[in-house]
């Protein structure tokens, strides 16, 4: 009949659908901002923050269908999206809005006051422990939130850039509540004063926090930054520091909100820590409960097993430390301290207060501190200025620097270079290791010594050893490179000389005597040099072309920062 052929039959079954356009491939797993946008029928401000909320962020396809210029966003978080509640919220807020404009235009008082009182809010609970199933990872992910909540604590509300004033203040609590949790807890390792701001290091529950504060300074806002962005973070971190915070104060037996803590008249909140870090100093350090007992960021949060068996030991390996290493957090245990009014107070009240000691300033007397500046129990008065009108000879007057290299190296530095008026040692950043190659200070060196010292240590040994090795080694290597060079000069000098009396080379090779190569020592060095050489030589040669580039480049980036260190040690003899 008119049917198709046999043939025609098997190749259609074969061969399967022709794929369509779209439907496979990258353009099937990624999609543009504008198709997302359309796709959850939202703005684009919304669909911002909405992102911004859940922590889904661009992608970078290695093809880009529609461009290169595009935005693109995995079709499975935008999936993902479409079963936000928040994106019922935003739709009514929008309704709202719109119901309100209308009863204002129409002037319609009663309608347009009932309206603003049944104002719809959302919350964003859901979102926090959706994203940090337990308790270490909201722990883990603490630096952005703490970093961005201490700059909106300094910043200015100003309705130019639509900074409400209570954002700003809730930021100022949220950061007063986690400090006082830290001194409560003793939990500050380190801080550093750089031209950025302060930087300080906690370690919680085995987790390490690093976080920067600015300078309490007046702020300049740049109208080139968009702070609706930075809001939306702020308001997701506002969530989250609640959750931390609420967790932290009932993991040390406090209430939480701690309202006790903000009722003094100066509007401070740390000075009114004072009896809240006695009430805590009885109970146990956070630092040494096992980190498997923390549960999840709500109460009933667990972890698994698993989970919790890996937290408890590392919980053990911490307390192991601690017992190995001399406790610093009570390093001003005995120590009162008194503030001159140039210098930063609020960062010098969190660090002594985080080591145990009393601070007190001028005025402090309305905050329960009743140390005046001419009591005779002061022990160190914090000052930055050169000259002193009154002076008392039953205290040390220091500069704030050495408060923060005491706490950095867990003993109380000598106060002899931190005098007003001296120019005071370099403030070395306690993130830094240094390497067998790197530059080392020598202030660092002395500081080495001073924590060897105060454990115990033999510290004639080691710092010998610091402090020469890198001598012998540059000198070895210059003494090695000059006797090379001079060996070859000479030898260059026989030939050319034997060469123009007409000597063959063949009797030259027999004539010539075995030069001086030195003391058997120096002769199995440089034979093992070479051997090493080769062995190198003959790795790279059995590389592949790929793997030689990147060794190559990892032997220039070493030398280049083995030179950069020379260059250091060079210029620090030099001004000696």
């Amino acid at each position: 009949g008119g049917g198709p052929s046999r043939g025609t039959a098997f190749l259609s079954v074969t061969m399967g659908k022709k794929p369509q356009k779209g439907k496979s491939g990258t353009n099937s797993r990624f999609i543009t901002r504008t198709r997302a946008v359309k796709k959850l029928q939202v703005k684009l401000a919304d669909f911002r923050r909405l992102c911004i909320l859940k922590g889904i962020y661009p992608r970078e396809p290695k093809k880009k269908p529609s461009g290169s210029r595009k935005t693109y966003y995995h079709v499975k978080d935008i999936t993902f999206l479409m079963h936000e509640p928040l994106l019922e919220k935003f739709r009514e807020q929008h309704a709202y809005a719109k119901k309100l404009r209308k009863a204002k235009a129409k002037n319609h008082e009663s309608l347009y006051k009932a309206l603003k009182e049944r104002a719809p809010g959302y919350t964003l609970d859901h979102l926090v422990k959706e994203r940090y199933p337990s308790f270490i990872d909201a722990l883990r992910d603490l630096d952005d939130a703490l970093t961005l909540t201490a700059l909106f604590a300094t910043l200015p509300g100003e309705g130019q850039y639509q900074i409400p004033p209570e954002r700003v203040a809730t930021a100022k609590r949220l950061c007063t509540e986690f400090q006082a949790y830290v001194v409560c807890a003793r939990a500050l390792t380190k801080s550093f004063v750089s031209v950025k701001g302060i930087y300080y290091q906690v370690e919680i529950l085995g987790q390490t926090i690093t976080w920067l504060t600015p300078h309490m300074l007046s702020q300049q806002l740049p109208p080139d930054v968009d702070y609706r962005v930075m809001l939306t973070f702020l308001e997701f971190y506002e969530t989250l520091m609640r959750f931390v915070n609420f967790k932290l104060y009932h993991t040390i037996g406090l209430s939480y909100p701690p309202h006790e803590m903000f009722t003094d008249p100066c509007g401070l909140g740390l000075p009114a820590l004072m009896d809240t870090t006695q009430r805590a100093s009885s109970m146990p350090s956070v630092q040494a409960l096992p980190a498997g007992e923390d549960g999840g960021v709500h109460d009933t949060g667990d972890l698994d097993d698993a989970e919790e068996d890996k937290n408890t030991d590392k919980g053990t390996e911490h307390e192991e430390e601690a017992q190995a290493m001399p406790d610093v957090t009570q390093l001003f245990e005995n120590c009162i301290f008194f503030l001159g009014r140039e210098v930063p107070r609020e960062s010098l009240i969190f660090v002594i207060k985080s080591f145990g000691g009393v601070v007190a300033w001028d005025g402090s007397a309305t905050s329960g501190i009743t140390y005046e500046e001419n009591d005779e129990r002061i022990t160190h008065q914090i000052v930055d200025r050169p000259v002193q009108g009154h002076r008392y000879f039953s205290r040390e007057y220091l500069q704030p620097q050495w408060v923060y290299d005491s706490i950095n190296n867990g003993v109380m530095v000598p106060v002899d270079q931190y005098a007003p008026g001296l120019h005071p040692p370099p403030h070395l950043s306690p993130f830094v290791t240094y390497g067998e190659d790197d530059y080392v200070p020598e202030y660092a060196k002395t500081l080495q010594s001073l924590r060897a010292s105060a454990r115990g240590e033999d510290t004639a040994a080691p710092n010998a050893h610091v402090a020469v090795t890198v001598e012998l080694d540059d000198e070895q290597r210059e003494a090695a490179a000059r006797k090379e060079a001079l060996t070859e000069e000479k030898t260059y000098a026989t030939e050319l000389e034997k060469e123009q009396a007409g000597v063959p080379y063949s009797v030259h090779v027999q004539t010539e005597e075995p030069q001086e190569v030195g003391d058997a020592a120096q002769l199995e060095q440089s034979k093992a040099a070479r051997a090493k050489v080769d062995d190198s030589q003959m790795a790279t040669v059995m590389m592949t072309r790929k793997n030689r580039k990147l060794y190559e480049a990892i032997n220039k980036s070493t030398e280049k920062k083995k030179a950069a260190a020379q260059r250091l040690r060079d210029k620090a003899r030099a001004s000696q």
